[in-house]
């Protein structure tokens, strides 16, 4: 393990991104219950979803950002790959859940919500799903080719990532809205939730 590999007490970068894995995935269990619960809420609910979803899955991102600061050694390419992936996933989710807000409130507004504008939807969240967990998938072969982090978050991640790529976001991609993807998708997606929460608080109990 080189010098600078690892987990640092007192890094910024790393504290800032153990605090960001935790709150991210709080905030997206949270939108996810009410979601289930009321499900997917009025135009209202949707628009507050649009604003703190992103901010979620940011922090996530930020997250990833401590996870690719502390693998400088074996396994750091792997980190880096999924690291970039996973930027372009949360932009992706940030447009989608974007539009979707904005879709709510043109519908309150009384204007149509366009069938069209609903594929467009559709294709950019399984494209969403595609990058996002690609770069999940990469995250954990660094992470278990690293001496850093505990072995089984780096399966988790791998097995989350590859999972979620082949039967969620593929089918999501091929098949209309309502598929078995769409049932698939969110669950394991919940579940990589839990395991940022998971690595948030790993990382911060080291970093702080």
């Amino acid at each position: 393990m080189s010098q600078q590999q690892g987990v640092v007490k007192g890094d910024t970068v790393q504290k800032l991104g153990s605090l960001a894995f935790i709150i991210g995935a709080v905030l997206l269990i949270v939108i996810a219950t009410l979601d289930i619960l009321r499900d997917g809420g009025g135009s209202t609910q949707r628009v507050v979803v649009g604003f703190f979803g992103p901010v979620g899955i940011w922090g996530v991102m930020l997250g990833v950002a401590a996870i690719h600061r502390s693998i400088t050694d074996a396994g750091a390419g792997w980190v880096r790959m999924g690291f970039y992936l996973v930027i372009v996933g949360t932009a992706l989710w940030t447009v989608h859940m974007s539009l979707r807000a904005g879709i709510a409130r043109a519908t309150a507004d009384g204007l149509t919500d366009g069938v069209a504008i609903g594929v467009m939807i559709h294709q950019v969240v399984a494209m969403a799903y595609l990058t996002e967990w690609l770069g999940i998938f990469f995250l954990g072969i660094g992470m278990v080719r690293s001496v850093v982090y505990p072995k089984g978050l780096g399966w988790t991640a791998l097995l989350l990532g590859i999972l979620t790529f082949a039967i969620g976001g593929v089918p999501l991609f091929f098949l209309e809205k309502g598929s078995f993807a769409d049932i698939l998708s969110p669950v394991l997606a919940g579940l990589t939730t839990i395991w940022a929460l998971v690595v948030g608080i790993w990382i911060a109990r080291r970093a702080w």
